[in-house]
């Protein structure tokens, strides 16, 4: 008898070879047994919020997708090898509940060896096309869909690698990002290419890291970690460390950036006198204003600086040139974790853990909407690049995309195990990033993924002109500094070689570990 799951058994399947079966219910869970001795033999998978209804092999027996009432398709490793449950991949689409999926292999792709299957962790090799259907069984008409999902790029919209909870994550400014940087309390800010998903670079610090932020051209990255008295600002072409701004004390737990990239705005925690404010000269580290309570954002026109006040729920934005509040925000029960501007900085969203996003008018105060659906805490909210949208995120692990006109939900994407602490739309709006206490970065795009598959095999066809260029350029320029200026300034070379050689650059000076 195989015993297990807490409520009605929905799916059963045998892996091709007849020594596993894996079964999924009602209560949330897929499971496999060993068909000989009846045991369950590997941890639950208990990603999924809802019935999963279907369970299914990929033909090698080395993976499992499973889908169900979520409307989510997901596919994971039949074997966890000791790394826990983690997801590859996780497909959004369908809008009615599935009840069945296949693998497939392309005509013609077994025969060629030219199968765009991706490789990930482990030396596997993923199959090359899954199925999903969502059909009308018993009184659930679903969607009347079948999905055809592409893991080929499955591998992509989760970046591991950090070790303990993703706090502040940030993308390179406009008109080329290039950069995701992501902060985390395992010591370490990493930088990941924001075409292709690869991790380019790791930077040390001393302690967690909780706050960080691009400079407003994206040439440098301003991180904060705790128990030093210093901002740390470094280069992100070379990964280099360029100084560092004397900071306001010991625990920095937020800082914002001018959009001249003169000032520093730094939020500081001390248990001896609670939160405090300060900004701070770039050039010189001058303290230029101080206060008590929080500072959390600047407005894109530098006119005004938003944040709490010392009862941590009144939100109050101040004129950057005196530091005294124009207007305060009341009506938030509970802490403000998170202030942005709308990009007309007409309007400021703030993300609470009463539960509610809301959203106010700059010049008033006045609440404008109040969003409320989240079931706990929500740490973070950002708008889309076309103000018309945004996302908010917190303890309950999913986050929620937002029709401003209408208020309501449009979306809600799953996948995050632990809470979300932050999140950032790349300027184009194409894409979000979100960082997690479940110690993953995870892209979510409105293009295909095969579009960021693509990408990075663009980026490994180009690796041996790359080498050539690179080779060429440091016996000629001997320092990365100046490598990386003549790339940039040579407009003979096509741009995606310029961006794979500095990609390069910043590999080899400070490379993933």
């Amino acid at each position: 008898m195989f015993s297990g799951h807490t409520l009605k058994v929905l799916h059963a399947t045998f892996r091709p070879d007849g020594g596993r079966l894996v079964t999924s219910a009602a209560d949330g869970t897929v499971r496999q047994w060993d068909t000989r001795t009846a045991r369950e033999i590997e941890p639950p998978y208990d990603r999924h919020v809802s019935e999963v209804r279907v369970a299914v092999y990929s033909p090698d027996g080395q993976w499992i997708a499973s889908g169900g009432s979520d409307r989510t398709v997901r596919l994971w490793r039949a074997t966890a090898l000791g790394e826990g449950r983690r997801d590859v991949a996780l497909w959004h689409g369908h809008t009615g509940a599935i009840y069945d999926l296949a693998f497939v292999t392309v005509p013609g792709e077994a025969r060629s060896g030219h199968a765009p299957a991706a490789r990930v962790p482990g030396a596997l090799r993923l199959p090359t096309r899954l199925l999903s259907a969502s059909q009308a069984i018993r009184d659930d008409p679903g969607d009347g869909t079948v999905r055809a999902w592409d893991t080929a790029s499955a591998s992509l919209p989760i970046l591991v690698g950090h070790t303990s909870y993703v706090y502040p994550v940030a993308y390179s400014p406009a008109p080329a990002p290039r950069w995701i940087a992501s902060g985390s309390w395992d010591s370490k800010v990493r930088l990941w290419d924001a075409e292709t998903g690869e991790c380019c670079a790791v930077l040390e610090h001393s302690n967690r890291v909780r706050a960080l932020a691009f400079s407003p051209d994206g040439t440098a990255l301003i991180s904060a970690c705790d128990d030093e008295e210093k901002l740390f600002v470094w280069d992100t072409a070379t990964g280099r460390l360029r100084g560092r701004i004397k900071g306001p004390g010991l625990s920095v737990w937020a800082l914002a950036v001018s959009p001249d990239g003169t000032r520093i705005a730094v939020t500081n925690y001390d248990p001896a006198t609670d939160l405090s404010w300060s900004v701070c000269d770039v050039a010189t580290g001058e303290e230029l204003a101080a206060g008590k309570g929080m500072l959390l954002a600047y407005s894109r026109n530098g006119r005004w600086l938003a944040g709490r006040e010392a009862d941590e729920k009144t939100i109050v934005v101040r004129d950057t040139r005196t530091y005294e509040p124009i207007t305060r925000c009341v009506g938030h029960t509970q802490q403000v974790h998170s202030l942005a501007f709308s990009p007309d900085d007409q309007s400021l969203v703030s993300a609470s853990s009463d539960s509610t996003v809301r959203l106010w008018d700059v010049h008033t105060g006045a609440c404008r909407t109040t969003l409320e659906g989240h079931t706990d805490q929500v740490f973070t909210a950002v708008f889309h690049p076309d103000g018309r949208r945004l996302a908010s995120a917190g303890r309950d692990r999913g986050i929620w995309i937002w029709d401003l006109a209408t208020g309501q939900e449009v979306a809600r994407l799953q996948g995050h195990t632990s809470y979300v602490w932050s999140l950032a739309f790349s300027p184009d709006g194409k894409s979000l990033v979100s960082g997690s206490g479940d110690t993953t970065v995870r892209l979510w795009d409105t293009a295909p993924l095969r579009d960021r598959h693509q990408a990075r095999r663009a980026a490994e066809a180009l690796r041996p002109e790359v080498e050539r260029l690179l080779e060429r350029l440091f016996r000629e320029q001997t320092e990365a500094e100046k490598v990386v200026v003549a790339l940039r300034e040579d407009r003979s070379l096509p741009e995606p070689l310029r961006r794979a050689a500095l990609r390069e650059v910043l590999r080899r000076q400070v490379g993933p570990r």
